[in-house]
């Protein structure tokens, strides 16, 4: 039975069908299913083989995570701006919903001792770029 057939029988949804055929595009499978060699960082080489079942659940986590992933994008940014950060030569970006709190987030993530020693430029606000323009 070919993937499609598969899908086709399964009555699998549309969403799930569009990630099989991206999938199915960009690994093309024959009637034994995927076959793909994966090498480490130390140089050992394995082959993996996805059968139609194999591949459907991989195609459910890789639409779950995007999901997952998307939600949690939404949440972290919302209604709040984007701040630049600086501190001892380091710069990070952060978001907050002031300038104190990104001043705060970014001592943490710079593990500096003082908060008052992070400096922070607001560089996004309700998603549009912030522009500083120096005066004389």
């Amino acid at each position: 039975m070919s993937f499609k057939e598969f899908i086709e029988t399964n009555k699998i949804d549309e969403a799930t069908t569009y990630y099989a055929e991206e999938l199915n595009r960009l690994l093309p499978a024959d009637e034994y299913g995927i076959s793909f060699q994966f090498s480490s960082n130390k140089g050992k080489t394995k082959w993996i083989t996805l059968n139609d079942e194999s591949r459907l659940a991989l195609i459910d986590f890789l639409q779950k995570s995007k999901e997952i992933v998307k939600e949690a994008e939404e949440k972290s940014l919302d209604g709040k701006n984007g701040y630049i950060a600086f501190y001892k030569g380091k710069q990070i970006e952060v978001y907050a919903n002031s300038s104190y709190e990104a001043q705060k987030k970014a001592a943490e993530q710079f593990k500096a001792k003082k908060a008052w020693e992070v400096t922070v430029k607001l560089a996004e606000k309700d998603g549009e770029q912030v522009t500083h323009k120096p005066v004389d």
